[in-house]
């Protein structure tokens, strides 16, 4: 008897889920994004005669913008990195200032390796011990945009999150952008300064080709290089330092999602999140003009004390005594001073009595003739008292102070990772 269509379907439904997970268990997946203000043009190369990736070999990528594909677990010497300051014609034909690859905007796959100076993220899978990935950030070429691989589980990150073209040494700088900028910097490897390529302790090459000799210690900059960016493959034979190649254990972590992100920490430069923009300050309403206010009028200064005139001597014939008329005393004591600006207290300021008390005007009645017989005493004259100071004193303020308004060999792909 065959056996029912239900058993049957079930069956198959089960073989085809555990083919699905097989395949998955063979493959790695990633994503590649752009934090960086800019767009860059990632580009994909893939050595060893190793299987592709499932995606082209580049691609435009805007700011903020996120790709995701596969890659078999035996990828070999596979690299991705970053393309800037591309010009890419409706048939992909064209160039770029730093990462150049032969093809244009869809690298090559035989040759498109990219060109220094150039950040790389570089990866090998299913080879030496068996179930560990391998991957680093290499800036053996220098160094042109900012990168990070970050894995989903435990495994470290390898990383040169630091932008190094502001402060690139003069000597190393790569050629300036479009916008005037430094585009990367070079290695001294790249940028050939002991002048002998093929025989330089910079590159490990000719008589430097084997650890030995070309220590760390013998290449130029590689200081600079290490300490800016400590997670990253600095030289040929970095690997002593200890963070230069990664290898996470699949077998005991877990295959990983791989994670590639250009300027992870930002665009600042300093390996620290670029800060958002302020927003700008709305203009302050404009202040209302302040009125002068009118000068206080000065008080009119009072009138001298005058004494009552002597009499003169008696003659036969009496004449009244005419009456003398006030006068202004006008001293410099009393003048009133140029008009300043109130301060800026609130507090009203004090005023002069505006009433001043008045002096009385002498006497005017005659004074009388004298008897034939005694002179009549001579009457002493009236002394009128002064009129006294005004009852405030005005103190001026002080005027306020004025206020002020072709990329560098690998040496056989990192010695085939040592392996």
């Amino acid at each position: 008897m065959s056996a029912p269509a239900s058993s049957v379907s079930v069956r198959l439904s089960v073989a085809l889920l555990a083919s699905a997970a097989l395949v998955a268990a063979g493959e790695r997946k990633f994503t590649v994004t752009n934090k960086c203000s800019y767009t860059i043009w990632p580009a994909i190369f893939t050595g060893g005669g190793s299987t592709h990736p499932g995606i082209e070999n580049g691609w435009e990528a805007a700011p903020g913008s996120s790709r995701e594909f596969t890659v078999p677990d035996t990828w070999t010497a596979g690299r991705i990195w970053a393309r800037t300051d591309c010009n890419f014609d409706g048939s992909g034909q064209g160039s770029c200032l730093t990462g150049n690859c032969f093809g244009g905007l869809v690298c090559d796959q035989t040759q498109g390796y990219g060109m220094a100076p150039a950040s790389l993220a570089e990866f090998t899978f299913g080879q030496g011990t068996p179930g560990v990935d391998w991957y680093d950030v290499s800036i053996v070429d220098g160094t042109n945009v900012p990168m990070a691989i970050q894995l989903s589980n435990s495994c470290a990150e390898a990383s040169c999150s630091v932008d190094l073209n502001p402060e690139c040494p003069t000597e190393l700088q790569g050629p300036l952008d479009s916008n005037g900028k430094v585009s990367s910097c070079k290695t001294a490897c790249i940028a050939n300064l002991d002048g002998n390529p093929a025989d330089s302790a910079n590159c490990c090459t000719g008589s430097h080709s084997d650890r030995p000799a070309c220590p760390a210690s013998g290449v130029q900059f590689y200081d600079y290089f290490k300490k800016k960016c400590p997670n990253s493959y600095a030289y040929a034979f970095d690997e002593d330092s200890g963070t230069a190649m990664y290898g996470c254990d699949t077998n005991t972590e877990g295959v990983p999602d791989y994670s590639l992100v250009f300027c992870p920490a930002g665009d600042d430069g300093n390996g620290a999140p670029a800060p958002a923009p302020a927003p700008a300050p709305e203009p302050a309403p404009a202040p209302e003009p302040t009125p002068e206010p009118a000068p206080a009028p000065a008080p009119e200064p009072s009138p001298a004390p005058e004494t009552s005139a002597a009499p003169e001597e008696p003659t036969t014939t009496a004449a009244p005594v005419p009456t003398p008329e006030p006068t202004t005393i006008d001293s410099p004591a009393h003048a009133p001073g140029p008009a300043r600006p109130p301060p800026e207290s609130s507090d009203p300021a004090p005023t002069l009595n505006p009433n001043p008390i008045p002096v009385p005007a002498p006497s005017s009645e005659p004074i009388p003739a004298p008897s034939t017989t005694e002179a009549a005493p001579i009457p002493e004259p009236t002394e009128t008292e002064p009129a006294p100071e005004p009852s405030a004193t005005v103190s001026l303020p002080a005027e306020p102070a004025p206020t002020g308004p072709a990329t560098c060999a690998k040496r056989k792909v990192k010695r085939d990772l040592r392996l």
